[in-house]
């Protein structure tokens, strides 16, 4: 619609002066209130996992793959670029996860949500960044971070006092 009118980037600079001053003064808008509407509708939403879906019967990997695929029903492609793991290895996963688990997740109220940007770190296993995120962001106890991904607080104690001893800087450590 707006093409016809539109024939240069001249047009549309003044096109978009013209509405960024009638905001400002018809509408009582503060530049600042113009910039965070336009920056807010831009930034896509970040993917997050709730914690009611891990169980015993499948890794964490696959749990987040199966939950990722199936109720956000993104594509290999999409799910692989998220998490940082190539295609063919988010099919296999996600291939054996059904095998183990068929049923689809059902996700109720959840207090706890973990951003997929921190699995896609591959410095640490998907249940070390996990297990990191809940004890670094909210002081979880380990016997707590159990129950949440559904296991043993020894596990949960080894895997973080592993990452401890990497010194990974991005969850806290310190470079010596």
């Amino acid at each position: 619609m707006l093409k016809q009118y539109l024939k240069g980037p001249d047009d549309f600079a003044d096109a978009l002066k013209s509405l960024v001053d009638y905001l400002e003064q018809e509408r009582g808008f503060s530049h600042d209130e113009i910039i965070r509407l336009v920056s807010k509708e831009k930034k896509p939403k970040a993917v997050e996992i709730p914690a009611c879906i891990f169980n015993k019967k499948l890794s964490s990997l696959e749990s987040v793959v199966k939950y990722l695929k199936e109720n956000l029903n993104l594509k290999y492609s999409e799910i692989a670029k998220l998490l940082n793991r190539n295609d063919r290895t988010i099919w296999t996963t996600y291939s054996n996860s059904r095998k183990k688990f068929s049923k689809k997740f059902v996700v109720m109220d959840n207090k706890y949500f973990i951003p997929a940007l921190i699995i896609s770190n591959r410095s640490l296993s998907v249940l070390g960044s996990i297990v990191s995120y809940f004890k670094d962001n909210f002081n979880l106890k380990y016997s707590q971070i159990a129950l949440l991904l559904c296991r043993d607080q020894r596990t949960i104690w080894t895997v973080y006092n592993r990452r401890k001893k990497k010194n990974n800087p991005i969850f806290g450590g310190k470079n010596e």
